[in-house]
């Protein structure tokens, strides 16, 4: 599978890497599939915790349908209704999780609109207006060196109900303020976010092979 990976890599990589030499081209491609094992060992934990989860909410199950003296039928259809909708949401949450898991062999992907942070960061915003979840993981440093702040944005399209609507809250109405900082491999962008807009941070980013990337915030 990784020699698989490490081939596409690299016929990738001959149209985007002309300006790199044989050496630099050969160790990006390596910290590549680096990262990707280290972000399906991420989303490896994730799926364990989500086990637990299921475990727990089975000895609920167990516990709520054991008689109760004094409980009326109600009350008992009512907890029953509530541990369902919770087995949905961990159903959910482990099978997209899984999905995100296979689809990141594809994270040495690049994209137009990672040209430049700007329209990076943009892309974030786009994500949480419009709900295109499934584009936020080319938003994450492929070589895994970026914040756990960021897997959060990145994992976006895995996460239950009330973690997406969160995700939108914080950033669907965010605007850039003041020119981008940039550097040689490495930018800053001051942004508003919050409900109001009217929370100020800043995000910084990571150049990998003339594309950028998320780093933390």
């Amino acid at each position: 599978m990784k020699k698989t990976l490490l081939l596409l890599i690299l016929l990738i990589s001959i149209s985007s890497c002309k300006q790199m030499s044989e050496e630099e081209k050969l160790v990006h491609n390596q910290k590549v599939i680096s990262g990707i094992d280290k972000k399906k060992a991420d989303l490896d934990k994730i799926l364990s915790n989500i086990e637990k989860q299921s475990k727990l909410l089975s000895a609920e199950f167990d516990n709520t349908n054991s008689f109760k003296l004094g409980r009326s039928s109600s009350t008992k259809r009512a907890q029953i209704s509530a541990l369902e909708e919770k087995s949905k949401m961990i159903y959910n949450y482990r099978e997209n999780t899984k999905k995100l898991k296979n689809k990141l062999d594809l994270l040495h992907k690049t994209f137009e609109w990672q040209e430049n942070p700007k329209t990076v960061l943009e892309k974030v915003f786009e994500i949480a207006k419009f709900g295109n979840y499934d584009s936020a993981i080319y938003l994450a440093d492929p070589y895994d060196e970026n914040d756990s702040d960021v897997d959060g944005i990145a994992y976006i399209s895995a996460h239950p109900k009330e973690y997406k609507e969160q995700f939108v809250q914080t950033f669907k109405n965010g605007r850039i303020i003041g020119e981008p900082l940039i550097r040689e491999t490495t930018a800053e962008i001051e942004f508003l976010f919050g409900r109001n807009a009217d929370r100020k941070k800043t995000m910084k980013f990571v150049k990998r092979n003339e594309s950028w990337y998320l780093s933390s915030f």
